[in-house]
């Protein structure tokens, strides 16, 4: 594979009123769907040779209007999903810190710890690599789209730019921003990041 592009999936309710998602299969909003048909508008006239995608409504309905384009055959994959977050999800992180505030400090300050009835930042990350190790890194299509959530997308761009999984909070991604890597002199290189120009009618 010579090109990697990665979507974030289109807002949805629980974006709006900053609300942990996690494996809760949240539907985009109307601002969603709007944002969706304008990131598949942004990249209509891309070469794309395969669309992978996290299971969940928000992610898939995202690479459902980037498809339309492409007419390719979706291949969702549970690897994809954000992180699970157990007892949090659905919670603010106010509510977090009110509820659990022991498991919150104790999450927040170790990678091999859990969320309460969830999946350590750690197993999340393997997780994530285990998707790229398996599917991506020796795909035969020259070009891949990959349609996730924003903290799946951290994790990946640690793995593709061979950063510590500590990192991964570091990096901001909107709702359907798009970033691009190609692979160059046997590694991968950023040339596009959270890019979501396409959101202000530019295509």
């Amino acid at each position: 594979m010579e090109r990697l592009v990665i979507v974030r999936h289109g807002e949805t309710d629980y974006n709006v009123q900053r609300r942990w998602q996690g494996h809760m299969d949240i539907p985009l909003n109307d601002a969603g769907l709007t944002q969706a048909t304008r990131v598949a508008t942004a990249l209509k006239n891309e070469p794309i040779d395969a669309i992978y995608t996290s299971d969940l409504l928000r992610a898939h309905a995202t690479a459902e209007a980037i498809n339309q384009h492409h007419n390719l055959t979706l291949q969702p994959d549970r690897r994809l999903r954000e992180v699970s977050l157990g007892h949090f999800e659905g919670l603010t992180s106010e509510e977090i810190v009110t509820k659990f505030p022991d498991e919150h400090a104790a999450w927040t300050g170790d990678l091999e710890v859990p969320a309460p009835g969830g999946e350590s930042d750690l197993l999340f990350s393997n997780r994530v690599q285990d998707f790229y190790e398996t599917v991506l890194k020796d795909h035969s299509a020259e070009t891949a789209l990959l349609v996730s959530h924003g903290g799946t997308i951290r994790a990946l761009l640690c793995v593709l730019l061979e950063l510590p999984v500590k990192h991964y909070h570091q990096f901001r991604l909107d709702n359907t921003a798009i970033s691009e890597f190609h692979w160059y002199r046997n590694r991968w290189n950023l040339v596009r990041f959270n890019d979501t120009y396409h959101l202000n009618g530019h295509f």
